[in-house]
């Protein structure tokens, strides 16, 4: 699929979104890239180390998150006995490379750490999102108190149409079914379809 832009026009975009909701390759995380991608990967981590990039903790450290105190505390657990076997795997393996947990890479980090329960990002890399989200999308003049905050002027701004369609707005499938025909009843979401909130 690399630079094929013919499979998604031949697919449409509703399938499209379709498909990549239900595919577990779109999950964040080590051992789940494809395999074209490694020397992006290794060049990424390169760049890295080339440019002294800081490590992992230091990270977790600068956005305000307790530093990992172990290869376990990175990747996380699970009650599934295979996927278990698999972390502690996993673990092993960084600790082979890295020595100590002070010594992990930024990068590597990053795809290693597990996901958060009910989340579909791992900690540090959503706490990294929320903080550009308040400091940068967020600071954006259509959403200041001058007009998003004042009724008059956000009315002017986005018309009573457009707030209609913002109310409207409350999902991904919701964009998704605005741009598109034939979407169908599939499932188009950033969760799994079988996610529940625990």
């Amino acid at each position: 699929m690399l630079l094929d832009n013919a499979l998604l026009l031949a697919a449409g975009l509703a399938d499209a979104f379709v498909e990549v909701s239900a595919n577990r390759t779109s999950a964040l995380g080590l051992e789940n890239g494809a395999s074209f991608l490694l020397e992006a990967e290794k060049s990424a981590i390169d760049q890295a180390r080339q440019n002294n990039v800081a490590g992992y903790n230091d990270y977790r450290i600068a956005m305000g998150l307790e530093p990992a105190r172990n290869f376990a505390t990175i990747v996380g657990g699970s009650d599934d006995p295979a996927k278990q076997g698999r972390l502690t795997a996993l673990a092993a393996r960084l600790q082979a490379l890295y020595g100590d947990v002070d010594n992990v890479e930024f990068y590597v980090g990053l795809f290693a750490e597990r996901i958060e329960k009910n989340g579909p990002l791992p900690e540090l890399v959503s706490t990294m999102v929320a903080m550009d989200a308040f400091s940068q999308a967020l600071t954006n003049p259509l959403l200041s108190e001058h007009v998003w905050g004042n009724p008059n002027n956000r009315r002017l701004a986005f018309t009573d149409e457009g707030l209609e369609v913002i109310e409207a707005t409350a999902s991904l499938r919701d964009v998704l079914a605005r741009n598109c025909t034939n979407l169908g009843e599939g499932f188009v979401g950033m969760t799994r379809k079988e996610w529940e909130r625990a």
